[in-house]
């Protein structure tokens, strides 16, 4: 992250928390978890084809947020501070 300001940042955070979301917007499976349904691939055991408007945000068990999602997020935003904005 250097390079980047408090904004960029905050950017970043939610960026990585969007993830999860077009995760399940972009899913065309899924499996019950818990009791609850969670986005899976194609051939997953228990996979069932349906989208996430069928399945009901009561129902929902969506992916959990991990380190993997900020990295992605830091990796695709570019820091707004320069070396000189530093100086």
């Amino acid at each position: 992250t250097e390079g980047c300001s408090g904004a960029d940042i905050a950017i970043i955070v939610r960026d990585a928390l969007m993830q999860s979301v077009r995760i399940v917007q972009a899913a065309t499976h899924f499996r019950q978890v818990d009791g609850k349904w969670a986005p899976c691939s194609r051939g997953a055991e228990g996979a069932v084809e349906m989208t996430w408007e069928k399945v009901g945000s009561g129902n929902l068990c969506p992916p959990r947020v991990g380190m993997k999602d900020f990295i992605r997020s830091a990796q695709s935003t570019r820091p707004s501070v320069s070396a000189s904005d530093v100086e």
